[in-house]
Parts: structure tokens; C-alpha cells; sequence
């Protein structure tokens, strides 16, 4: 069974890893606050945070194969 729309080419792994990624940014603080009072920034590189993501839908994929 293939999914329709916007899951077209997202396989299981995309899908643990952008929900790892929702978890990851939720619960961390990722925002630091500039001292001259500007707009804050983003603490992490794009890439690292996805690079966590794949990491932990790796593990959950091999945790799937037990």
C-alpha cells in the first residue's frame, strides 16, 4: 500500500526521524537569547539536528528488527 500526496518517496525511517526531530526541538531549549536584546538565535546547525533525527530513526529501525 503506497501513501498518496505529500508521503509520496517518505519511508519509514523519514518518518521516525522527522518525529524524532519534533521530540529533539520540543524539549530542548533552541533558541539563545542575544545580548544586546535582538532577535534570538538558533543554538544548532540545521544539519546536526538532522543528523540527530537519522540517528535515532536508525536505532529505532533496528530496534524494530528484534
Amino acid at each position: 500500500m503506497r501513501a498518496e500526496g505529500w508521503l509520496d518517496g517518505v519511508d519509514l525511517r523519514d518518518y521516525f526521524a522527522a518525529k524524532a526531530m519534533q521530540v529533539y526541538l520540543a524539549e530542548q531549549s533552541g533558541f539563545v537569547q542575544t545580548q544586546d536584546g535582538e532577535k534570538p538565535i538558533f543554538r544548532w546547525k540545521p544539519n546536526e539536528v538532522a543528523e540527530f533525527a537519522y540517528e535515532m530513526a536508525g536505532h529505532i529501525m533496528k530496534a524494530r528488527k528484534v
